[in-house]
């Protein structure tokens, strides 16, 4: 038995899916600041409380509490706040990942990579790629 089917089969029917290409943006004017939150409750949102999908299935408001998450950067900027990049951090609260774009009508700064969730805070249970998170100050 692989290590994910022993562990599925310990969480029962708890199902934890990161899906590929979660993407947050916000351009304005003055400072701008996207970002994509993994919440305690299972759900992951933009920095304006938009759904962006479900981390695990069923959730409920403490399934978080026995999983970890973290982003691996694999271009752009580094984050402007959030855990510190590829290192898991506890989900027993909500773990937002954000960057902020402050030079006014300069290039907008992104970050692109993956988020990884797991259960022991070493393995990856499931990793979506291509992710994205981008702000704009267009003044």
């Amino acid at each position: 038995m692989s290590m994910l089917a022993g562990f599925i089969g310990a969480m029962g029917s708890r199902r934890v899916s990161v899906a590929n290409s979660l993407a947050a943006e916000n351009t304005g004017a003055g400072a701008q600041t996207a970002s994509i939150t993994f919440k305690r409750d299972g759900t992951i949102v933009d920095q304006d409380s938009a759904s962006l999908g479900a981390w695990i299935t069923p959730r409920y408001a403490t399934v978080g509490d026995s999983f970890y998450v973290k982003g691996t950067k694999t271009s752009g900027s580094n984050l402007t706040s959030g855990p510190t990049n590829d290192t898991y951090v506890a989900l027993s609260s909500d773990q937002s990942f954000a960057i902020t774009d402050l030079v006014a009508n300069g290039a907008s700064v992104g970050w692109g990579g993956s988020f990884s969730v797991s259960g022991d805070g070493t393995n990856a249970v499931s990793t979506g790629t291509g992710a994205s998170i981008t702000a704009d100050r267009s003044s």
